[in-house]
């Protein structure tokens, strides 16, 4: 019986990388499956939440078809569209954020846990889950947990920007709040946006809730993919690709690049040049090193926002060079698309980042990354850096690069750019792991149906004027920021089959600013806190 894994995260520790969350789509064959726009010819389909979380040797070579998931108990919550962080010490990660399995036909029936951290300790292929440790001085229960934000981790720093907070996130239970499925497409544009920047430091274990208003005039965000880029900046940089910033979803374009330095704790954008990718969300990125004192970030996959039947998902590879700020597709869309996957260096789907090329093996010996001949050639053709800067600070960032000790980040698809342990670097190779294919959107759509209607803790933000640019003009709701919070088995394997059917690359859309101009702006208050620092 084929299967199909969304809305799962993903994580590189030690020599291991563990899938956690999501939920599985199990089709009989019968029908058309996820393909069918009619979901009376889908067939036999099965979808429920996946209550355990799975792990694989990446110490040894591989084949897809060889390829098993060793079991591993989990007593955590079972979550979907939430953000796995790897420790300062690269012993444990964490599990932060997310929402109940979407899965038909009785999810609401479903407790919603109390919002809490999780923590993972590896041993070996196995590890064990335990409640992370809160100080009782900490207010970190007073946090709503949200899911689909922007996750990312480097450096002993855990990030989450934006999210949606709704009945699969929080405890319901009013009946009157659960809504006709009909009322699908409206309560897309109603569900209660989360804005502000969450930064956790692992070695302090201090919360940090920030302003994220200089991100978008609204300062929030959702399906979209980011990434903590160690190189560069103050003491590395945490990116924002895609997804959407409105209530009214209008998709965030890749012609502009939004980064936050979490030391300095400024927002900055710059235009990039190139193959731009077209607008989308669900995607997953990772960033690699390069061998020139560049930094490459992987594009791959995703979908735009509309409904099910027209739904497409992109099946090229771009890449973005940095400091040059430029875009190159390095793969054509002939393999299939996915969305609402994770990718890593190394993983399931696995695609050569130095070749651009996609194989149905893993080597464990492959030789170490090297940035590709075509963002090479893009180089030597267009400059190592932008024609123009979009502001002074930005060129500060990347024409003096951050300290290079003990990095490590990671994506909010689970993409890690940290070199494992080996008698070599490594093997740098992208992995992608579960995702949708193209086809009706049935696998995690259940929970958008339900909301809670909170009262008294959503304040009314008044919309740009009509002649403003950005994205707004229309009524928002906005949970304030709360005031810094400080925090003081069983075995067995499963096979996972890949998909390998070929789907159509998405169009560029028109340009679109994702904030507001700068005089226009209203700033969240933000409290005083002490800054990360590096480790």
């Amino acid at each position: 019986m084929a299967s199909r894994r969304p809305s799962h995260a993903a994580i590189v520790a030690g020599n291991y990388l563990y899938v956690d969350g999501g939920e599985v789509t199990m089709w009989n064959g019968e029908g058309n499956g996820l393909q069918a726009t009619n979901p009376q010819s889908r067939g036999g389909l099965l979808t429920q939440a996946d209550n355990y979380t799975y792990s694989i040797d990446l110490s040894s070579s591989w084949t897809n078809s060889s390829l098993t998931l060793t079991q591993i108990a989990k007593s955590a919550p079972v979550l979907n569209t939430g953000a796995l962080w790897l420790d300062a010490s690269g012993d444990i990660f964490y599990a932060y954020d997310g929402s109940i399995s979407g899965a038909p036909p009785t999810w609401y029936n479903n407790e919603v846990p109390t919002n809490s951290v999780w923590q993972f300790s590896p041993s070996g292929d196995s590890g064990l889950w335990s409640l992370a440790p809160v100080a009782p001085s900490s207010n970190f229960s007073v946090r709503s947990r949200v899911s689909q934000a922007a996750y990312a981790y480097g450096n002993g720093l855990g990030f989450a920007l934006g999210g949606i907070e709704n009945a699969a996130t929080e405890l319901y239970t009013d009946i009157n709040d659960v809504l006709d499925w009909s009322l699908v497409p409206d309560i897309v544009k109603a569900l209660p946006f989360y804005p502000g920047l969450v930064m956790f430091n692992s070695s302090s274990q201090e919360w940090s809730n920030l302003s994220s208003t200089g991100y978008s005039y609204y300062g929030f965000t959702s399906n979209s993919m980011a990434h903590f880029m160690p190189t560069f900046g103050t003491a590395g940089l945490f990116l924002v690709f895609g997804g959407y910033t409105t209530k009214d979803e209008q998709m965030v374009p890749f012609q502009s690049i939004s980064m936050y330095d979490p030391i300095t704790q400024e927002w900055q954008s710059q235009q990039a040049s190139g193959d731009i990718p077209g607008i989308r969300e669900c995607g997953c990125v990772v960033g690699v090193e390069g061998d020139d004192g560049t930094y490459e970030i992987f594009l791959y996959g995703g979908r735009i926002l509309g409904d099910a039947a027209s739904t497409i998902s992109s099946g090229a590879v771009h890449v973005l060079s940095l400091p040059s700020f430029q875009w190159k597709m390095l793969a054509a869309p002939q393999q299939a698309g996915r969305y609402m996957h994770s990718c890593n260096l190394s993983g399931i789907g696995v695609f050569d980042l130095t070749n651009g090329e996609w194989a149905d093996s893993y080597d464990a010996d492959t030789a170490a990354y090297v940035t590709p001949d075509t963002v090479k050639e893009a180089i030597a053709q267009y400059g190592k850096y932008p024609k123009q800067w979009s502001c002074p600070n930005i060129e500060v960032w990347f024409r003096c690069e951050g300290t290079s000790a003990a990095r490590t980040s990671s994506s909010s698809s689970g993409g890690d750019s940290k070199k494992r342990p080996s008698s070599n670097i490594g093997p740098i190779v992208g992995g992608v792991v579960g995702g949708v294919v193209v086809g009706a959107l049935i696998a995690g759509i259940i929970y958008l149906v339900l909301r809670r209607r909170r009262k008294n803790n959503y304040k009314a933000w008044h919309d740009p004027t009509d002649d403003q640019e950005g994205y707004g003009k229309q009524e928002r709701y906005e949970k304030r920021l709360s005031e810094p919070l400080v925090e003081a088995e069983g075995e067995g394997h499963q096979h996972e089959l890949a998909d390998t059917q070929p789907l159509a690359e998405l169009s560029d859309s028109d340009n679109m600013k994702p904030e507001a101009p700068e005089a226009e702006r209203h700033e969240l208050e933000s409290p005083d806190h002490r800054p990360i620092g590096s480790h």
